[in-house]
């Protein structure tokens, strides 16, 4: 039997006081969620089993799910996401300091003034967008790499860096910025999928060797399908890259539907029936797909997998809002945690895209 298809008693459990909290409330997931967020985004420690866990994009995808929350109203998420913003890692940095990673945070300013229609934080975006584009090391291809410790390009890169410097393009008229976002994706899926199954490897080094890491890292997958989605959104329909973007991010989730398993999760390796399951796959991909089939760009097919992938976080969920299951944090190429638990990165993920695909 494929490990994760059949339901624990905890498990089982939760499903069953979701079902009574859903009964009472409606959208009751996401809101726990999202007080659960406010607890725990400046104290990552209070979460998931590992004690070294990088302090820049765990909180950052925090703040994106109240971002996400922001959107339906939650105006208890969007005070607590102004609060949580106001001293974020990286915005305030020298720009010695500034890597990719504290773009996701860029993106949470910027399009939380867009949605409040404000420009309080123009300053501190316009400063992070230019350093990232003028200032921070090139790969011999042109490309960002993952940090300014080393020459790889990683797949993580593309959900932490592109959708900000394309909303950036989009907003501050940056062209630069829009080909900078383009460029590190185009390049990507050029050299770094597979061609036969459309998933991504993990990374590689400008130049050569490519294809480096494993092929088809669960996380790693969602780290693609969200650079790709959201970037999408920025890009104006006449953008002649976007129609190669929609078809690399169709082509991945054609053959990740086929790969999820019958209780709706996905492995941490996908493409490997006896991977453990792994929720933050869930989180990261779900997240992704609502994200496309809310923009028109992914159709109807998908809304049973997406379906699925939601019901298997919220039967991972407990009464308190807490999601668990999650692969711990990967220390670099072909370096996978074997730990699980509830991890930071799979509650921000799994309130944003729950926040989008709510309970009927």
């Amino acid at each position: 039997m494929v490990q994760g298809e059949t339901l624990s008693a905890s498990a089982k459990t939760a499903e069953a006081n979701l079902r009574m909290l859903g009964k009472r409330k409606r959208n009751v997931l996401p809101r726990q969620a999202s007080l659960y967020l406010q607890r725990i985004a400046g104290r990552l420690q209070a979460v998931g089993e590992e004690a070294s866990v990088d302090a820049v994009w765990p909180p950052a995808l925090m703040r994106l799910a109240l971002l996400r929350r922001m959107e339906f109203g939650d105006m208890r998420a969007a005070d607590d996401l102004g609060r949580l913003l106001l001293d974020v890692p990286g915005i305030h940095a020298e720009m010695s300091d500034i890597e990719p990673a504290h773009a996701i945070d860029g993106y949470n300013l910027l399009m939380m003034d867009v949605m409040r229609q404000t420009s309080g934080h123009t300053a501190a975006v316009r400063c992070l967008a230019e350093t990232l584009i003028s200032d921070y090391p090139r790969a011999k291809d042109e490309c960002l790499p993952y940090s300014r410790a080393t020459n790889l390009v990683l797949v993580d890169t593309l959900g932490m860096l592109c959708p900000f410097l394309a909303a950036y393009g989009r907003y501050h008229d940056s062209e630069e910025a829009v080909l900078t976002a383009k460029r590190q994706l185009l390049r990507f899926v050029e050299c770094n999928v597979d061609g036969e199954s459309h998933l991504p490897f993990h990374g590689y080094r400008a130049g050569g060797p490519y294809r480096l890491g494993l092929h088809g890292w669960g996380r790693g997958i969602g780290w693609y399908l969200l650079g790709l989605c959201d970037t999408i959104m920025e890009l104006p329909e006449a953008d002649a890259e976007r129609s190669v973007l929609i078809k690399a991010f169709g082509e991945a989730v054609d053959t990740l539907t086929k790969l999820q398993r019958t209780d709706g999760h996905w492995g941490w390796a996908p493409l490997y029936p006896e991977a453990r399951s792994d929720a933050s796959v869930a989180g990261f991909c779900g997240y992704a797909m609502v994200r496309a089939r809310r923009a028109g760009f992914l159709d109807s097919r998908y809304d049973d997998a997406i379906d699925r992938a939601a019901q298997a976080l919220r039967r991972a969920t407990d009464v308190n809002g807490v999601v668990t299951g999650s692969s711990g944090e990967c220390r670099g190429l072909l370096s996978y945690s074997r730990r699980f638990g509830p991890q930071p990165w799979l509650q921000g993920t799994a309130c944003a895209f729950l926040s989008l695909w709510p309970m009927e």
